[in-house]
């Protein structure tokens, strides 16, 4: 049998893989962190064309071993190698990120049906977009009639009535959902946003980072200008009280010519 397996690849290597997971302290002043150790040291070749079966007792630790293999988890310890590179190489974040996002994905898709089969049964409160979602009119021929889809989506995707179908552009990918409404002779493509940036969005982004230092060094220079011009009395007036004094001429005055209007009073006793 080792024979057989030198002269085989090796799929899947595994080195002191340790999948451990820390105890929340229990006591103030704890200083030992405790762990449970649900994979410790596991080493294990699975060659090309093997079909490996893991059989212990519940609560040994096979499904975190099984998801520690796909990243699920992070190692603790060790070394996972698949056709001698390392799992992250072979399946980067994404597969965290998509498991993850699972429930969320689900809720998306359910709210564009359902939102799609609505406009399709009410084309008179028909609107082109709704808290994500863009809606789009097309005739029995399927063509555009009215409505808005996002600028990187392709308006003659192909049609299927009632089925969720996915397209993906150089920019994002989107869910789309067609009902044929058949009294109407009209098709209703709801769309939404499945991954990546919007073109609107995109461009959205890069004015605001255009525009927000503009308009910071705006704000800052016009805030000087006012701030300058509102202490600019004070600051005559502080210096006609040093020259006052330094002089000891006492009908010297201020100049009015930052007053819009002179009126001299006097007290009627």
């Amino acid at each position: 049998m080792q024979q057989n397996n030198q002269s085989k690849k090796v799929l899947l290597k595994i080195t002191d893989l340790k999948q451990w997971f820390p105890i929340k302290k229990t006591k103030l002043f704890q200083k030992e962190q405790l762990y449970v150790r649900a994979n410790d040291g596991i080493t294990l070749d699975i060659y090309e064309g093997e079909t490996v079966g893991l059989v212990v007792e519940s609560g040994c630790g096979k499904s975190t071993f099984g998801r520690t293999l796909l990243q699920l988890y992070p190692q603790t310890e060790g070394k996972t190698m698949y056709y001698g590179r390392t799992l992250w190489e072979m399946a980067p974040d994404y597969v965290e990120h998509t498991v993850k996002n699972i429930v969320s994905r689900k809720k998306k898709i359910r709210e564009l049906e359902q939102k799609t089969m609505e406009v399709a049964s009410d084309l008179e409160e028909f609107e082109p977009f709704d808290d994500g979602n863009y809606f789009a009119l097309y005739n029995q021929n399927m063509k555009l009639e009215q409505g808005a889809l996002p600028s990187g989506f392709d308006i003659n995707a192909g049609f299927e009535s009632g089925k969720l179908s996915t397209y993906t552009s150089s920019q994002a990918t989107y869910y789309y959902f067609d009902v044929y409404n058949e009294s109407e002779g009209k098709w209703i493509r709801g769309v939404r946003l499945a991954s990546g940036l919007g073109r609107e969005l995109s461009i959205f982004l890069l004015s605001l980072a255009i525009l927000a230092p503009l308009s910071i060094l705006g704000m800052a220079w016009g805030g000087r200008r006012i701030l300058r011009k509102a202490f600019l009395p004070i600051r005559e007036v502080t210096q006609m009280a040093e020259e006052i004094a330094e002089s000891g001429d006492y009908s010297k005055r201020v100049s009015t010519e930052h007053q819009k209007d002179y009126v001299e009073t006097s007290l009627i006793i």
